[in-house]
């Protein structure tokens, strides 16, 4: 059985990050410029540290975001059949397609690793990547990719 040509390219991906990744970060100013005023009024609710402060961008606008991103980018269906909330907070679960599975072990790596970087910038976590994750999962809910334990960066799938 000869397979087609994978109709998705790694750098539509990347182009995809890097145009998301300047709207991301002008949302993030003006949302970050609002909260501080809204301290300024109300200082009970500015944080008493730096170490404090959260993401201005909740785990279900990210994931909104990221869907709506992907879903521009041409031949990602025969990729990507599903994108929910993992397990963990700043992790997305992707059920991946039996045409995902099917393509040799460096370009579903090559997938991951910018699949992985698309949701690092949906959730303008660029400042702690290794604590935004994703989970490569089949339609049967078998792990077979994502970040590693020890770092949302390290991305692997199955042979």
């Amino acid at each position: 059985m000869a397979l087609c040509a994978l109709s998705v390219s790694i750098p539509a991906l990347v182009w995809y990050a890097n145009q998301f990744d300047s709207t991301t970060r002008a949302e993030l100013k003006t949302q970050l410029r609002q909260t501080e005023s809204a301290a300024t009024v109300a200082p009970q609710i500015r944080p008493e540290s730096s170490s404090e402060v959260v993401a201005v961008k909740t785990q279900s606008d990210a994931l909104r975001d990221y869907k709506a991103g992907l879903s521009t980018i041409d031949g990602m269906s025969a990729l990507i059949s599903d994108i929910r909330p993992g397990l963990t907070e700043g992790e997305a679960e992707l059920t991946v397609t039996a045409y995902f599975l099917a393509q040799p072990k460096a370009i579903r790596e090559d997938l991951a690793n910018s699949l992985w970087r698309a949701w690092v910038v949906s959730t303008g976590g660029e400042s702690n990547v290794d604590r935004v994750r994703i989970r490569l999962v089949t339609s049967q809910g078998d792990k077979v990719g994502g970040s590693r334990t020890i770092a949302g960066s390290l991305i692997y799938v199955d042979d």
